[in-house]
């Protein structure tokens, strides 16, 4: 049939799922030339700058076979327990076979799926008996090697070698991290923190290739992580500000304004990267880390002041002769710069490091009035590509692009700061001003419909909403499903340790307690979650049970809190060997649930989002991808009448020519559906939603939702952030992949609407009505909406 064929093509085709396969932006320079780079005496002709590519995706079931059976037998062989190995092994490579880049100079690069250095590489020859090529190159030798090694370590201490935890400075002496505090990161949070938080790693097709079993009791027998975390002013709210003292001022003028964000790659993991770069003795330093899993995000050197993080002066003819002004001025006077935990040349990104770096990357753009394009984003290889091809030939440059545009949501740049004064003294100290005291309330006004406070502030507007935390918490985003950005965990005990979701409120009042997490055997069945008003009083406590559930908002209870700063408590104070989750809160309107109709009886956004807050998974069908990139995470759930999904929301752009369409790279003039007059779907000017081709075990028309060419389409309601609409199936997307809606939807429920950036990540749910309710016409909104209504008033009486 022509849809099938039509959608085989949209399957490669659509742009959160196309595969570029073009050169990479930083494959420029080939061996045994200089990739047509102007060298010093090349004259002042400027080489055209690549546009920003994909690479091709990688499948981690291809490059991470067999690493389950050798990381047994290292076990096995030097009596290293697995779940240390795997967790070392997924820290610092993700378990991939790194060929390191030295990034730093004095840190030596690092090799194989266990990130092996320097001395570490010779001890581990010697203790094997091989040539430390063999161990560079080869996977299951470069297992083995970091379990000999940690065993000789092990012994030498005379550790209990069945005592989890004894491994603890055994697995730091390896990591050689030189920094305290980031070693106890790294061992706490890091390595201790997999294990006991769990991790199971799929390839593409959400099959299993090895796991990591959480333990919530092991406590490694090292340095505690102490106190909370002090209180900072970071320039991008989201980070956690770790003063280095490696930074100096930036000249006056021009030649000190920032205008250019270079994108690096540390040649390591997380706590050992910002750890080097808060060393006086390194030498050199960042102005932002970025956690491998995207988590976490350091700064390390304020924004006005200059980084020491490219060795290069500036030539106008690496970067297609712009910024010509600058040319052989110093880069680090003018730039920013950012370090990703990985490495150029590992195989992949995470993809929430890219959502996260996306986000920190429109965040100081908008406020520095950089422009978000080719020039003024920029790799570190392509301005020093002497000795440096950082972040590798594997980064997204598209699809970052796309995420930056995105977040900044084509909002207008705020103007630039003010040049700071050169002779001021640097104010660089961990004890900077801490930002607004929660208790300062903001400007009075009415109170939104909707406040969600997510576990990373980043995420949060600071005028109404806080989370806080200790020390004792460590964030990470091992477990899909999460809130936001990242998610934080901690270990049960009988202390006052909870995790704090502060809110606002211009006025007191009932308001309904819903909360976010991610569910598995590790967490405690009986979490409290308390709730507290502006004046601390205890307003009730309930316990959750974090076991079932998760992935979807849950409801605590309703309370009456107060003018000011509200407070809900996710506390640890329980009892057995079990982790606690803090993700996120959402706060709304008070109320059963679902809530009773508005006068003219019409079904709301809120009761049909009530059904929701449980999947019941559709018979037969194994979970969907919200991109062909992307893990199956999602399952279709069943209702008595209709089937759901919570999604993200690709922008259908296909059918009927429509300038604001047409734009879309990926553009194709057929949808499955025709309208009445048989033309195909304007996507511009019609809501509808796609429905997956047969995959997965689901048939749509088994369930009776169906479209054609015949001018109708199933009716289905799409929620997001408060908003609903009714709209008809009108085209059918790529198998094993859900989530997408065309450019009129995303309009209505206030998505944004670009083929090229636009769409979300998460956050909307489909409802699709089985049976015969068909909106006929198709292209007639106010059909959508009779129908859709009568479908949602039945639902809800059936449900």
């Amino acid at each position: 049939m022509l849809y099938e064929f039509h959608d085989l093509q949209r399957r490669w085709l659509r742009p959160s799922t196309r595969l570029l396969m073009l050169l990479p932006l930083l494959t420029l320079a080939c061996e045994g030339d200089d990739g047509g780079r102007e060298g010093d005496d090349t004259g002042n002709q400027p080489i055209d700058v690549p546009d920003p590519v994909d690479p091709p995706e990688a499948d981690p079931g291809e490059y991470l076979e067999g690493i389950e059976g050798e990381f047994i037998r290292a076990s096995e062989e030097f009596r290293v327990p697995v779940s240390l190995l795997k967790a070392v092994a997924y820290v610092e490579s993700r378990w991939e076979m790194v060929e390191g880049q030295v990034e730093f100079d004095g840190l030596d690069a690092a090799f194989g799926a266990m990130a092996l250095r320097g001395v570490n590489l010779e001890r581990a020859a010697d203790l094997l008996g091989v040539e430390v090529e063999a161990i560079k190159t080869d996977r299951e030798t470069n297992i083995r090697a970091a379990a000999a090694v940690l065993r000789d370590m092990a012994d030498a201490e005379g550790i209990d070698r069945d005592n989890l935890g004894a491994w603890a400075p055994s697995i730091a002496a390896l990591a050689a991290i030189g920094a305290q505090a980031a070693s106890i990161g790294y061992i706490h949070n890091d390595v201790y923190g997999l294990i006991k938080n769990g991790l199971v790693v799929t390839d593409n097709d959400g099959n299993v290739i090895s796991e990591i079993e959480a333990e919530p009791d092991v406590e490694p027998d090292y340095t505690p992580t102490g106190g909370p975390t002090l209180v900072t002013n970071p320039d991008f709210a989201g980070a956690i500000f770790r003063s280095s003292p490696n930074y100096s001022s930036r000249p006056a003028g021009d030649t000190g304004k920032v205008r250019l964000v270079i994108i690096h790659s540390c040649e390591g993991a997380y706590s050992g990267c910002w750890g080097w770069l808060v060393n006086k003795e390194s030498g050199v330093s960042a102005h932002y880390v970025v956690k491998e899993d995207g988590s976490e995000i350091s700064q390390l050197v304020k924004e006005d002041k200059k980084a020491w993080h490219i060795a290069a002066t500036y030539k106008k003819s690496l970067n297609g002769g712009q910024e010509a002004q600058l040319d052989g001025v110093g880069s680090n006077n003018f730039t920013v710069g950012i370090e990703h935990a990985g490495y150029a040349k590992q195989a992949a990104w995470n993809s929430n490091l890219i959502d996260q770096s996306a986000k920190l990357v429109c965040d100081i753009t908008k406020r520095q009035g950089i422009p978000i394009d080719k020039y003024h984003v920029v790799a570190h290889g392509q301005l020093q590509p002497n000795n440096r091809i950082d972040p590798g030939p594997n980064w997204p440059w598209a699809t970052y692009f796309n995420k930056i545009n995105a977040a900044c949501g084509g909002q207008p740049v705020d103007p630039p700061p003010e040049q700071p004064d050169p002779n001021d003294p640097p104010p660089e100290d961990p004890q900077d001003p801490p930002p607004e005291d929660p208790q300062d309330p903001p400007p009075m006004g009415t109170d939104p419909l909707e406040i969600v406070v997510d576990s990373s502030n980043g995420n949060n507007d600071p005028a109404r909403a806080k989370f806080t935390a200790s020390a004792n918490w460590a964030a990470t985003a091992a477990t899909p499903g999460f809130y936001g950005s990242n998610y934080l965990f901690a270990a049960v005990a009988p202390i006052s340790d909870a995790a704090e979701f502060s809110f606002y409120l211009d006025a007191g009042g009932s308001k309904k307690i819903e909360i976010w997490y991610t569910s598995g055997t590790n967490r405690a069945p009986d979490v409290p979650v308390v709730a507290l008003d502006a004046q601390g009083k205890n307003l009730g406590t309930v316990k959750v049970n974090m076991q079932a559930g998760g992935k979807a908002w849950a409801a605590v209870g309703t309370f009456d809190f107060t003018a000011g700063w509200n407070k809900i408590a996710v506390s640890r104070w329980t009892t057995g060997n079990y982790v606690v989750i803090a993700d996120a809160i959402r706060v709304t309107a008070a109320g059963n649930n679902p809530p009773p109709p508005p006068p003219n009886g019409d079904p709301t956004a809120e009761q049909l989002l009530a059904l929701t807050q449980s999947c019941t998974q559709l018979p037969g069908t194994t979970k969907f991808k919200s991109d062909a990139n992307a893990a199956a995470t999602i399952p279709i759930c069943q209702l008595d009448g209709a089937v759901w999904w919570r999604a993200d929301a690709d922008i259908d752009c296909d059918g009927a020519a429509d300038p604001k369409c047409t734009v879309d790279p990926s553009y194709q003039p057929e949808t499955s559906a025709k309208d009445s007059l048989g033309n195909f779907m304007n996507a511009a000017k019609t809501a509808f939603y796609v429905v997956p081709l047969p995959s997965n075990g689901f048939d749509p028309k088994a369930h009776g939702i169906k479209t054609g060419w015949s001018g109708y389409g199933s009716v289905g309601a799409i929620l997001y952030n408060g908003k609903l609409i009714y709209a008809p199936y009108a085209d059918a997307g790529p198998t094993g992949v859900i989530g997408e809606l065309s450019y009129r939807a995303a309009e209505l429920l206030g998505i944004p609407p670009s083929p090229i950036n636009g769409g979300v990540a998460s956050g909307v749910t489909y409802i699709v009505f089985t049976g015969n309710k068909y909106v006929d016409p198709i292209e007639s909104q106010s059909a959508a909406d009779t129908i859709g209504k009568q479908a949602a008033a039945e639902l809800l009486a059936n449900n």
